[in-house]
């Protein structure tokens, strides 16, 4: 019998995402009033980072790849250090996948930045029921 795969739509894996990088984000703890989240910008290669303010930054990724066989959810995280105005740069192993979505905390202040690769805003009104 042939085994069929699993193929999870979008919007799941959006509704899936940005819930499972809310709830992190929820959990860091604001130090620093007034402090300007880290900037997430993004090429095809490289996920990069920039610091607001001298600190650690914590970053989760979900990516849906596209395979020759499939289709597979990958998650990335990790914590980089850097000073005011420097960055940290995550090089996913296949390059960045333009169904993705990227978080990034800065430890220092908690402040938390959001973004998907093509720029597109993440609207958070749109999680409904059980992810």
């Amino acid at each position: 019998m042939r085994q069929q795969k699993f193929r999870p739509t979008r919007d799941a894996v959006r509704r899936a995402m940005i819930s499972s990088l809310l709830t992190l984000a929820l959990a860091a703890v604001s130090t620093a009033a007034n402090a300007a989240p880290p900037a997430l910008t993004f090429s095809d290669t490289e996920v990069t980072m920039t610091a607001a303010q001298a600190g650690k930054i914590v970053y989760f990724g979900v990516a849906r790849e596209f395979y020759d066989a499939g289709v597979t959810v990958t998650p990335y995280s990790g914590i980089g250090e850097a000073k005011a105005g420097e960055t940290v740069v995550v090089t996913p192993r296949r390059g960045v996948s333009p169904s993705a979505l990227w978080a990034a905390i800065d430890l220092t202040s908690g402040e938390v930045a959001i973004s998907y690769p093509d720029g597109s805003p993440v609207d958070v009104t749109t999680i409904e029921g059980d992810p």
